[in-house]
C-alpha cells in the first residue's frame, strides 16, 4: 500500500513577489514589473492605464527597474520608449551577482 504524497504548489505570482520584494523592489515596481511579465512589452501610457498609476511616477520607477536589470527600455519607432521584462530568473541572477559584486 503507498501513501498518498501531497504536493503543495506555491502561486508563481506569490513566488515571484516574494523573490522580487527580497532584491529590494517596492510592491509598486513589483507590480509594474509582473504587468510587463504577464502581457510583454508596453509604452509607459499603456502601462499608466493597465496599472491606474500617473506616467510621471512611472517613469522613474522603469527606470530603476532598468537599471537594476528587470527590464529592457527599446526606442520604438526613433520616438517613444517601450519597456520589456526580462524573465525572472535572468532578472534575478543578474541582480544578485551585482550586488555580490560589491562585496
Amino acid at each position: 500500500m503507498t501513501k498518498n504524497k501531497r504536493v503543495v504548489m506555491q502561486n508563481p505570482t506569490k513566488r515571484s513577489y516574494s523573490l522580487l520584494n527580497r532584491l529590494g523592489l517596492s510592491k509598486t515596481a513589483v507590480s509594474c514589473y509582473q504587468s510587463l511579465a504577464n502581457d510583454g512589452s508596453a509604452k509607459v501610457t499603456e502601462l499608466s492605464e493597465r496599472l491606474g498609476l500617473p506616467r510621471t511616477g512611472l517613469y522613474r520607477i522603469l527606470d530603476r527597474l532598468a537599471d537594476l536589470g528587470f527590464l529592457h527600455k527599446l526606442r520604438h519607432k526613433g520616438v517613444s520608449t517601450v519597456y520589456v521584462a526580462r524573465p525572472i530568473n535572468q532578472a534575478a541572477a543578474w541582480r544578485l551577482r551585482r550586488v555580490c559584486s560589491r562585496f
